[in-house]
């Protein structure tokens, strides 16, 4: 699958490995943030929570603000052009209503969601997002789950000669 970068050439490929660039948003004045219309969102539930897609579009704001594209309307998530570039990583892909693309890169180890080719960092503040567990569950020991059946048969013997076969009889039911 072949993402074609934002405003970029499409031979051009971005170095996963530079350091992200950030972007100074302390005291900027969200109202004049351009209004957006986010198209097929819904589908990001795939892959964050909630709050995690609510800040992704906080940022996106910010983002066009800072570089100038706010004559931009919508944004559309485009799930068929997501990758993988690495392990922690997990690339989105957006299409803008100027008809470009914008890769949006989120480092799933520390949560940040770095923008384009260049990978500009909007946030400075890592969001560490609270996994739900269930606390009336036993702890279970890995030598417990070693030890425990697969399959919900019980286990039985392979040997086929255990199991007797029914003895044959000449006895003929009666009926009365």
């Amino acid at each position: 699958m072949y993402c074609l970068p934002y405003g970029k050439q499409k031979n051009h490929t971005a170095d996963l490995n530079q350091p992200a660039k950030e972007i100074q948003t302390e005291g900027e004045d969200t109202a004049s943030l351009p209004t957006l219309k986010y198209v097929d969102f819904e589908a990001l539930q795939a892959f964050f929570a909630d709050t995690q897609i609510n800040e992704l579009k906080q940022q996106f704001s910010l983002y066009l603000k800072e570089t100038g594209k706010t004559d931009i309307t919508s944004v559309t998530f485009l799930p068929e052009q997501t990758t993988y570039p690495e392990g922690n990583d997990i690339m989105l892909t957006f299409a803008l209503s100027d008809n470009t693309t914008l890769p949006v890169t989120c480092s799933t180890s520390t949560g940040a969601f770095l923008f384009g080719e260049e990978k500009l960092q909007i946030s400075e503040n890592t969001i560490t997002y609270k996994r739900e567990t269930d606390q009336k569950l036993p702890a279970v020991t890995t030598e417990e789950i070693e030890s425990m059946q697969e399959g919900g048969f019980a286990d039985t013997p392979n040997d086929i000669e255990a199991t007797e076969p029914e003895k044959k009889t000449n006895a003929k039911e009666v009926q009365p």
